[in-house]
């Protein structure tokens, strides 16, 4: 693997498959960042999340990447609840678990796993729905130091 970050570029190929149900997706750097910045609506950003280390053994290092999925929806009907907005965040939620899930980006990173993520961010009529994903994948460190 020569990039650290290539499982996102593979991610948001995987995501366009999508463009029917959304109309942007594109990755952004924080949640904060989309906040600051309303988009058209529906839209999915995907923000790279950090990692953990998952086991070590001898020169190799197991990872699992997350992956956040940010969901941006809008409603002219707002409740102070946002039961309008999780109507329309819903099935969309479903949309992209279905494309997601198990998918391998590529022979260096193994299936994509939901996992847990923050919960949603209403501002100003939009509601901000985060779902993360993780996959796994192996560095191997220098055969000589």
């Amino acid at each position: 693997m020569n990039n650290y970050f290539a499982a996102e570029a593979l991610i948001l190929n995987q995501l366009k498959n999508l463009e029917n149900e959304f109309k942007l997706i594109s990755t952004t750097r924080s949640l904060k960042e989309l906040i600051n910045h309303p988009s058209p609506t529906p839209a999915l950003f995907l923000i790279y999340d950090g990692q953990e280390p998952f086991m070590a053994a001898g020169k190799e290092q197991v990872v699992d990447q997350q992956w956040l999925l940010v969901i941006v929806v809008r409603c002219a009907r707002q409740t102070a609840a946002g039961a309008y907005e999780r109507l329309e965040a819903g099935p969309l939620i479903n949309t992209i678990a279905t494309a997601l899930i198990g998918w391998q980006p590529n022979n260096d990173f193994g299936p994509l796993a939901l996992t847990t993520a923050p919960g949603p961010v209403y501002n100003n009529g939009y509601g901000y729905y985060q779902v993360r994903f993780s996959t796994r994948f192996t560095i191997r460190g220098a055969t000589n130091i």
